[in-house]
């Protein structure tokens, strides 16, 4: 391979990387906004009330293989003496997931990650390969956001009404 080769090579694989992380930063922020859009319906009927008010601003995220972006951090203010819910965003590279948003409380912290729809729990897998790039599957699994538990034994919790509304008052 001649440096000429070499250099048309990976100015080549720059502009795929550059393609892949602008689809991938989309997918990750519109899954964001559809985590926010399904727990505000959640909440609808207190926002009405003005028992619950929400507050969304922007906050900058850095990940290796995305860089730095803005995301948006949504706050959830419980009645009026000052007790609030943030959700807070990780990142979309993180490991047995698509994404991972942090709901922070004064008792604690929740984890809720964008996962395959079919599962109940992490599925890791390794493959070595003798240098052969392997083709991947071309489809993207359901993916649907869940709350998930602690290690060791890791498993995935549907966000539902009646689930979601314990954890704000778990964490409150």
């Amino acid at each position: 391979m001649t440096f000429d080769e070499f250099i048309k090579r990976e100015t080549k694989n720059e502009e795929y990387l550059s393609k892949k992380r602008s689809i991938q930063l989309k997918e990750w922020l519109n899954n964001i906004e559809r985590l926010y859009d399904m727990l505000k319906d959640f909440l609808e009927e207190y926002i009405q009330a003005g028992e619950v008010k929400i507050n969304e601003e922007d906050i900058s995220i850095t990940e290796e293989f995305l860089g730095t972006y803005a995301a948006r951090k949504m706050v959830v203010y419980l009645g009026n003496l000052g007790k609030y819910i943030e959700f807070l965003p990780i990142g979309a590279c993180v490991i047995a997931a698509y994404g991972r948003v942090d709901m922070i409380g004064k008792n604690g912290t929740v984890r809720i990650v964008l996962v395959d729809s079919e599962l109940d729990s992490p599925r890791i897998s390794v493959t070595i390969t003798n240098d052969a790039p392997q083709k991947k599957s071309d489809t993207t699994p359901e993916l649907e956001w869940r709350f998930v538990t602690a290690p060791p034994n890791i498993r995935y919790i549907p966000i539902e009404r009646e689930t979601f509304l314990e954890q704000l008052m778990q964490l409150s």
